[in-house]
């Protein structure tokens, strides 16, 4: 009952359970389980990925697949690799260990449940994964297939990269993304032994400076633009001496944030067999608070519409964390849930959309202290003309969208909106009285579910003295100040059963029906299905 309610008011983090598999939408079956589903939301969650048994094929070739997995910093205590489609899948966010190391780093023997076909793959260590989190994929070949793979690259190496012939290189190319644009506050540290050619590097550059890191306007072919900073590293080329196999160097903060690495742990190593070279220079991609070192521009784009990136910092603010933006984005709404958003992709069943506009100003004080928390990104503000709509729209499915110029979705999330509903709703804290209360011959009840489309009491009340029972739902109204949905019933209902039935939406669910016991009662039934009303000043109670 208690996480039902907390859904229906917009706190918390407890999901509303799926109705039976037997209960028809609407159905009394549904119903009286507590749990009616009005509108599902458009594309229900993928099922986790069954296990699939690998079936032999008489006579056929056996097939197998080894891949072999090298982290830049040669840490691999965790990693494990998470397969499906031709491949067996473990259960959902585990993964495969490693059946070994060697002097490339570690290899795993992947389960096959198919002798051809497309694998599936991510390197993951628990939430923390490899490219990004994208889907990696191999296709099998008949016989024994295996692969190298190195962090942060895509490709499929039929051999080990490390021991192909040394790369024609002499610059790393650096493509550096933050969020809040702040790249004045971080620079390089640098040192003779990492791989560099000092000798190229910029005068008056000094090197091996914890205190004092290179600025990265500071090095060669620096340029700003497109959402990033461009800088080149000199390094000594690896066809001169077979051990240049790699450069290394940090990022962390100036001075006082000198000891902040921008999120990664280990030095910032780049592998020269993992990169494209032409005319003597390899690119690479690094992003705020992201260890991975990328070989290949990485698509950071994020669509969504369940997983609540997004936070509301007061009624009229919300934050992005991780999105760079300078332009306006737009929430989308539907009173029933049918919001549907795609990469590159027009939004679908919305009713409609509010615009908010990029915030050039300073977050409040006491917001940003609440809030600090969050990861650097773009804030956004509602419009004067529509604050007024705000109450309406949270009790509905809010999707954040940031569109390109053709209307197609670039990225969408929905926002966590705690911040939004203590500003909105203030005047709440002044309600003294929620709940079942017993008063002047009269009982009132009170519930503060402002995210609710409607919500009734559903009254359970003995009839004589034959065992019977009387059931009846009745409507309360919605104080539009606090949030808080009432209902006053003459008589004291001493005794008297009692759940709140709440229609709204829930992320990822849809719009529901439900019956919830109440947080505020003084009284519930053996195992806690019912609320009863209490009269702490009856002698029924005492």
């Amino acid at each position: 009952g208690l996480s039902g309610l907390l859904t229906a008011c917009g706190g918390g983090s407890a999901e509303v359970p799926p109705p039976p598999q037997a209960a028809r939408v609407g159905s009394a079956t549904a119903a009286d389980a507590g749990f009616e589903l009005l509108a599902g939301v458009p594309g229900a969650a993928a099922a986790p990925r069954a296990r699939i048994a690998a079936v032999a094929t008489p006579g056929a070739p056996a097939t197998s697949l080894r891949v072999h997995y090298r982290r830049a910093d040669g840490n691999h205590s965790g990693w494990q690799i998470h397969t499906w489609n031709a491949a067996q899948s473990p259960n959902w966010n585990e993964g495969w260990n490693a059946a070994g190391s060697d002097d490339f780093g570690v290899y795993y023997d992947v389960p096959l449940a198919s002798g051809s076909g497309t694998v599936g793959f991510l390197l993951h260590n628990g939430d923390n994964k490899d490219n990004g989190g994208a889907d990696q994929s191999y296709t099998l070949q008949a016989g024994a297939n295996e692969i190298w793979r190195l962090q942060g690259d895509s490709t499929h190496y039929t051999s080990n990269p490390l021991l192909l012939p040394a790369p024609d290189i002499k610059t790393v190319r650096v493509h550096y993304k933050r969020f809040d644009g702040a790249y004045n506050a971080w620079g390089l540290h640098l040192w003779a032994s990492n791989g560099m050619d000092t000798a190229r590097l910029p005068a008056g550059v000094a090197i091996d400076i914890w205190n004092q890191p290179v600025a990265l306007s500071a090095m060669p072919g620096y340029a700003a633009g497109n959402g990033e900073v461009v800088f080149d590293i000199p390094v000594l080329n690896p066809q001169g001496d077979v051990n240049r196999k790699a450069l290394e160097f940090i990022i962390h903060g100036r001075p006082p944030n000198e000891n902040d690495k921008d999120g990664r742990d280990n030095n910032i190593r780049v592998e020269y067999a993992a990169l494209s070279v032409q005319n003597q220079v390899g690119h690479i991609w690094l992003v705020e608070r992201d260890a991975t070192v990328y070989t290949a521009a990485p698509d950071l784009r994020q669509v969504s519409s369940t997983d609540a990136r997004a936070v509301w910092l007061n009624k009229t603010l919300v934050k992005w964390p991780r999105l760079a933006a300078s332009g306006p984005v737009r929430l989308y709404h539907s009173a029933t849930g049918q919001i549907s958003v795609g990469l590159d992709a027009p939004v679908q069943g919305a009713d409609g959309y509010i615009t908010l506009d990029a915030f050039t100003g300073t977050v409040p004080t006491a917001e940003a202290q609440r809030f600090k928390y969050l990861a650097t990104g773009a804030v956004f503000s509602v419009r004067p003309a529509d604050i007024a709509r705000l109450p309406a729209l949270h009790t509905q499915q809010l999707v954040l969208v940031q569109e390109g110029e053709n209307g197609k979705v670039q990225n969408a999330t929905t926002a966590q909106i705690a911040g939004a509903l203590d500003d909105l709703y203030a005047a709440a804290a002044d309600v003294p009285d929620l709940g079942a209360v017993v008063k002047n011959s009269s009982t009132h009840f009170k519930l503060w579910a402002p995210t609710a489309q409607a919500v009734s009491v559903v009254l359970t009340q003995p009839l004589g003295n034959a065992g019977l029972t009387r059931t009846t739902t009745e409507p309360m109204a919605r104080d539009t100040a606090t949030g808080v949905w009432q209902l006053s019933k003459p008589g004291q209902l001493q005794g008297t059963l009692y759940r709140y039935q709440v229609q709204v939406f829930v992320r990822g669910v849809g719009l529901v029906k439900n019956l919830v016991t109440d947080p505020y009662a003084l009284g519930l039934t053996l195992g806690g299905q019912q609320s009863v009303v209490m009269d702490l000043s009856s002698p029924q109670t005492k």
